[in-house]
């Protein structure tokens, strides 16, 4: 019977800290290799088949053991590869979200047979924020492990204190002027709003998602300095205090 195993040097064994107590643990240091950026190759083996009426472990468990065992192995993909399951579907969704929101912010736009009404801004909205989020818990994932410090370098460059802050406080700003003229209108009309697909609501939907846009990046750029940090007086991977 020809099957797969997973073999690992006694150095990568140590420095990847295995926490797995089951049958995860076989997801968790395939993970832990690619977050390593150890070489991997496949090497045939042969297996001596069972003798005849053995029971597997799984039948012996019940018949929630295999799913049991499938849950726990997919709990340990989402926590190790949080990145992978974050960081594409988040540019994607902001992307798509900055597709919905900006082209209406003076009114509905009509494309084709599908017309971009202040509805579709609103999921636009929706789609920006959740697609940031996605996209800078990604990018902790990536610096909690990093076995060889280049993401903790690569990210803390690209989100720079200074500019990131510059940046984030334009988008506030920008923000801010595009809701200005929804409040003024709301103050002096008797605490009364504009009809819902006027432009001053367009604006001021825009104008939020700039808002959200600025402080998610400034909250997130504080923590991803703050994780690498941290990580400089944590013992290094393998060794002990």
């Amino acid at each position: 019977i020809h099957c797969g195993m997973r073999g690992i040097t006694k150095d990568a064994f140590i420095r990847m800290q295995l926490q797995s107590q089951s049958w995860e643990y076989a997801s968790e240091m395939v993970l832990k290799s690619v977050h390593m950026r150890l070489q991997t190759v496949e090497v045939p083996v042969h297996f001596l088949k069972d003798r005849n009426g053995r029971v597997s472990h799984h039948k012996r468990e019940g018949w929630w053991s295999p799913f049991a065992a499938a849950w726990i192995n997919l709990r340990a993909m989402f926590i190790y590869g949080a990145d992978f399951f974050t960081f594409w579907p988040g540019i994607a969704m902001t992307l798509l979200g900055i597709f919905l929101c900006v082209p209406s912010t003076f009114g509905t736009v009509t494309v084709g047979a599908i017309s971009l009404s202040i509805f579709w801004q609103l999921l636009g909205m929706t789609f920006v924020s959740l697609g940031l989020v996605g996209i800078y818990s990604a990018i902790i994932s990536k610096v909690l492990f990093d076995y060889t410090g280049r993401e903790s370098k690569r990210w803390t460059r690209v989100l720079r204190y200074t500019r990131t802050s510059m940046i984030s406080g334009g988008f506030i700003i920008v923000g801010i002027a595009g809701t200005m003229p929804l409040l003024r209108h709301y103050v002096t009309n008797q605490y009364a709003l504009p009809d819902i697909d006027s432009r001053i609501s367009h604006m001021a939907i825009s104008g939020l998602t700039a808002i959200i846009a600025g402080v998610v990046s400034f909250v997130f750029t504080l923590i991803v300095h703050a994780s690498v940090l941290a990580s400089r007086f944590q013992p290094k991977f393998g060794q002990t205090e």
